[in-house]
């Protein structure tokens, strides 16, 4: 049984890695655009 459980615990945190990571560059290509926008202008 403990050994079923391993892999779901280690995928689920990859998948929670996964998700900040997702965010995160979402938030950085946002920054990043808006920022070229203002130096556009």
């Amino acid at each position: 049984m403990c050994q079923d459980l391993l892999p779901l615990s280690v995928l689920a945190r990859n998948a929670d890695m996964f998700m900040d990571f997702c965010l995160i560059s979402l938030l950085f290509s946002q920054v990043f655009r808006n920022g070229v926008h203002v130096s556009e202008k």
